[in-house]
């Protein structure tokens, strides 16, 4: 990742003091090459108010994964990015995928999914990304790792997407202070575009088959 484009990136993200209670407690980041400067920019970011887990059980979700896998608390977030940049917060990703972080063994995207169950009953990826969202998107950067929607909203919905924009391209960036204006708006138009495709009326089978 290009300093440049990390650097942009970041200062898109509002200036913010440090929760005391956030993430940063759990997880070493300087272990990702992430600067203090640079995570108390984020870390007392407050997701919207429904659809989240709260910060502690993030937290707790992040605590189970690392000990289920014999994994750092930062590697555990590596993982838990690669999975949300991925796609892995959307529920018709297979759980059966797996992904070996670290050379420890690969760590199954359905494990990731029961922390979060285990954690809260009937929570989900998404709610866990959304609470974790600035953390994400430094790791992210730091590794290179694209939103998993970057090619379908730049070729269907805003061509001028590049460099940094891209590692915004997941649905949980959208309420995220500082996401580009472009990209919450190719997300928009992609939701609307897919409720229209939803709610139009199905062409009628026509009766006796094909003539």
């Amino acid at each position: 990742m290009p300093k440049k484009l990390q650097e942009e990136a970041t200062s898109n993200v509002a200036e913010v003091t440090q929760d005391e209670t956030s993430v940063s407690q759990t997880v070493d980041t300087s272990e990702l090459g992430i600067t203090p400067a640079e995570l108390e920019k984020l870390t007392s970011y407050q997701p919207p108010p429904n659809d989240q887990l709260t910060k502690e059980e993030a937290k707790a979700v992040l605590e189970k994964y690392s000990r289920f896998y014999n994994l750092t608390k930062a590697e555990a977030l590596h993982s838990v990015t690669y999975w949300t940049q991925n796609g892995g917060y959307v529920k018709s990703v297979p759980d059966t995928k797996t992904h070996d972080i670290n050379h420890k063994g690969a760590e199954s995207l359905k494990q990731l999914r029961a922390c979060v169950e285990d954690v809260r009953p009937g929570g989900t990826v998404r709610q866990l990304a959304r609470t974790l969202a600035p953390y994400l998107l430094q790791v992210a950067l730091q590794k290179g790792y694209k939103g998993h929607l970057w090619k379908s909203l730049k070729q269907n919905n805003d061509p001028s997407l590049e460099g940094p924009d891209l590692y915004y391209c997941c649905e949980f960036y959208a309420n995220l202070p500082g996401t580009p204006t472009k990209v919450v708006e190719a997300l928009a138009a992609r939701s609307k575009e897919r409720s229209q495709r939803k709610q139009a009326p199905k062409p009628k089978k026509r009766k006796g088959g094909k003539k």
